[in-house]
């Protein structure tokens, strides 16, 4: 009896608990508060930037053009030469292999020429 009594007590807690915990709504007006605020600071930017010793918005605008073009054209240097870099490892593969290939027909012909790796050409049973 007890058991189930703590048992209830319990699972009224946790219901309460997860009652108490909703997450909080944010509307319009709340954002509307930041809003506000971010369009005061950047005004406020816009009129002292430079007594405070920032570039001016357009000059910051014109390094963030060059900086997303440098990105750029890093990046496509960068699969050019990974291209590069697996066009050359594929000639060297097929060369590795006609080397291979080469190699191998070197070893057959050598191998040949000893009768001690001929197949016999009859079987002795000895009997």
């Amino acid at each position: 009896m007890k058991k189930r009594l703590l048992f209830i007590l319990c699972l009224c807690l946790i219901s309460a608990n997860s009652a108490l915990a909703q997450t909080k709504t944010v509307t319009n007006a709340d954002l509307e508060k930041f809003r506000q605020k971010r369009l005061q600071i950047e005004r406020e930017y816009r009129e002292n930037y430079e007594k405070l010793g920032f570039p001016s918005p357009e000059e910051l605008e014109r390094q963030r053009k060059q900086s997303r073009l440098d990105n750029e054209e890093t990046i496509i240097r960068q699969k050019v030469e990974r291209f590069e870099n697996e066009n050359d490892f594929a000639a060297q593969a097929s060369a590795l292999r006609s080397e291979i290939v080469s190699v191998e027909a070197q070893i057959n012909y050598v191998l040949s020429l000893f009768p001690a790796n001929r197949p016999p050409t009859s079987y002795y049973t000895g009997g």
